[in-house]
């Protein structure tokens, strides 16, 4: 039995190995975008690339399970040992950029877009957009079910709380929380 167990390890380890190493060889085939070999993407992570736009990765980059990367045009940019939360989704239509060893957790939404409808007689999904892009800083954590709006510039070293959402620039070193965010005090250093 003992000896079942390990072959049926071992195999599961070369198809996972298998698996990884197809789907970054498919994604790299794309135009503008790197993946490099030792991020670690969960099998069930999406990257919707036909959509146009050109995502990198740093190295050591992590993507949790059903994670969605979607440039839909723009670029989505993760530093060296970026960590995407469990249903974190990420749209780069104006642009996403996060710094190093910045932390987003589970169900994080991040949209660099924003839909216009000022005029009551177009439909809103017919009408422009705006996609002025998001900048996340280096060593940021991004609470869970946090969400980020288009246009805003978060400061490396950032805390922002579970739930609440960015919708204005925050500086750097600030804790905020709420809907909307507010800067509750600034980190010190130790």
């Amino acid at each position: 039995m003992a000896l079942l167990q390990t072959i049926a390890q071992a195999v599961r380890r070369l198809y996972v190995l298998y698996w990884r190493t197809t789907r970054r060889l498919y994604w790299n085939a794309y135009p503008h975008t790197r993946i490099p070999s030792n991020a670690r993407i969960a099998t069930t992570c999406k990257f919707e690339l036909e959509t146009g736009g050109s995502v990198q990765l740093g190295s050591g980059c992590q993507l949790t399970h059903y994670s969605i990367i979607a440039p839909y045009g723009g670029r989505v940019e993760l530093a060296d040992r970026v960590y995407v939360g469990h249903h974190t989704v990420i749209y780069g239509h104006g642009g996403v950029t996060i710094g190093q060893d910045t932390m987003l957790a589970a169900n994080v939404v991040v949209v660099a877009m924003s839909h216009g409808f000022a005029d009551l007689i177009t439909p809103i999904a017919r009408q422009p957009y705006t996609a002025k892009g998001i900048k996340i800083g280096r060593d940021c954590w991004i609470g869970a079910g946090v969400t980020i709006l288009d246009g805003v510039q978060i400061g490396d070293g950032c805390v922002v709380g579970a739930g609440a959402v960015v919708n204005r620039s925050l500086p750097a070193h600030s804790i905020a929380v709420g809907a909307p965010a507010r800067i509750i005090r600034q980190r010190a250093a130790a």
